[in-house]
């Protein structure tokens, strides 16, 4: 938690002086290290430095925030944390220029990118093959942002391509097979030859094919392109990958490149561990679900798996699908949820599985707003309000519902700062700007919330 000492937990959102007068863009962390990234491009970390994956030349531990050194003039632009390695984007840099990638830690899976499976305890530029194809490997791409797995990367270019790096024992790097790693960043393919994506491209009127959401878990990965289409890889053996042979009726078990999964438009998808969602880009706003049933999250009042994309209901903004729940908002800003119940985590008064969606309410604060995003975490869950209200409710077991207990709610609880009321109206008379505190995005780890 980066306050020079690491005797015991907090329970409520703590204020660290370090930060005064800093504002931020990014934070990462994996299992016992945490990193922030500043406005002006620093990168600060703390915590466990297994393997170096700090990238402070050691691999000692920090229980204070310390910047990570850089080349001259050199910022961060983007950054991620995996499972013991640390990737980040740099731009400025008077030896290899912008959007260039560099790593330090694990690289077992040769996830940082280095041509070999050598770790590092500072940062690295990451190799690049001499091919002249985009299709093959990449060659002195240029990169946007990146997103890290428990050992595997991926990474957006500048022209819209998508990359990926480290272990691909179950295809989840959606290069085209399953068999070994990757030590240098390769190209996301699909079935389609860049001719083939060419000429549709030209029919569609779009410059060229790109990705513009993903949504991964451990073992399978959804990616939607630019022109609506829904793309699977990885492992699937309870339909999470939506695709069936269409001879022989058989369900798609494993790709280790991305399939299409059919001809609709999409405009949002989510994956939780094997159970996927989306929601069609037409004016129905139609929510499909498939995947694994075993806890009745599907909402089709059974415990059937579906394997292929499956019609829910129509009018729905948002989904987010957790390891074993699902949520969705109605475009009339209306929270349902669905599926196994552990700790209250579905926010319904009780701790009893549903295989129906059922709304949630907060009967004792009467109607409020609406709800404009929901999270399902593990054992917790988190939804925003269409004002900017946070509520989490669900697992509270290490106090991370900010209450300042391990009570565990049993609906949706509004949560706390450390700030008193006074606190914040004396702040919003300080800055003129800021009307009503509020939040605006939210994530849930295993045993804590962001």
């Amino acid at each position: 938690l980066g306050f020079q000492d690491s005797s015991f937990s907090r329970l409520v959102p703590i204020y660290n002086p370090t930060w005064e007068g800093q504002s931020f863009t990014k934070l990462s962390s994996d299992t016992n290290s945490v990193g922030v990234l500043l406005t002006n491009g620093q990168l600060w970390v703390w915590g466990n430095n297994a393997l170096g994956k700090l990238g402070l030349g050691d691999t000692v531990a920090r229980s204070i925030p310390t910047q990570v050194p850089l080349n001259p003039n050199a910022q961060v632009a983007d950054f991620a944390f995996s499972n013991d390695s640390l990737h980040v984007i740099v731009n400025n840099d008077i030896y290899i220029g912008n959007n260039k990638l560099q790593a330090t830690g694990r690289n077992a899976e040769g996830q940082l990118g280095t041509g070999d499976t050598i770790n590092r305890s500072s940062l690295t530029n990451a190799f690049r093959y001499g091919s002249a194809s985009p299709y093959e490997y990449a060659n002195d791409r240029l990169y946007t942002k990146l997103t890290a797995g428990f050992r595997s990367v991926f990474l957006l270019d500048t022209d819209g391509f998508l990359w990926s790096l480290g272990d691909r024992s179950d295809g989840q790097l959606g290069s085209g097979d399953a068999v070994t790693s990757f030590s240098s960043p390769v190209f996301v393919s699909s079935l389609w030859t860049e001719t083939l994506q060419d000429t549709y491209a030209t029919a569609l009127g779009v410059s060229k094919f790109s990705w513009t959401q993903i949504a991964g878990t451990q073992n399978f990965g959804l990616m939607l392109r630019n022109d609506g289409g829904l793309f699977s890889y990885g492992v699937g053996t309870t339909g999470a990958l939506g695709v069936v042979n269409a001879v022989n009726g058989a369900i798609l078990n494993n790709s280790p490149f991305p399939r299409r999964i059919d001809s609709q438009s999409w405009s949002q998808v989510a994956a939780g561990n094997a159970t996927a969602a989306a929601i069609t880009a037409d004016i129905n706003k139609t929510l499909y679900v498939w995947g694994d049933n075993t806890n009745g999250q599907l909402g089709f009042s059974d415990r059937v798996n579906r394997s292929s994309p499956t019609y829910l209901l129509d009018n729905v903004k948002s989904v987010d699908v957790g390891a074993e729940h699902i949520f969705y908002i109605t475009t009339d800003n209306k929270l349902w949820a669905c599926g196994r119940n552990t700790s209250n985590k579905l926010g319904l008064g009780d701790n009893v599985a549903r295989s129906a969606f059922t709304e949630v309410t907060i009967p004792y604060l009467g109607q409020i707003t609406g709800w404009e995003k929901a999270v399902a975490g593990t054992n917790n869950s988190l939804a925003l309000t269409v004002d900017g209200f946070l509520f989490g409710w669900g697992n509270n077991s290490f106090g991370h519902l900010g209450w300042n207990n391990t009570v565990v709610p049993n609906r949706p609880t509004g949560m706390k700062s450390i700030w008193t009321e006074t606190d914040q109206a004396n702040y919003i008379t300080a800055v003129p700007t800021i009307t009503v505190p509020s939040w605006t995005q939210i994530s849930a780890g295993l045993s804590f919330i962001v």
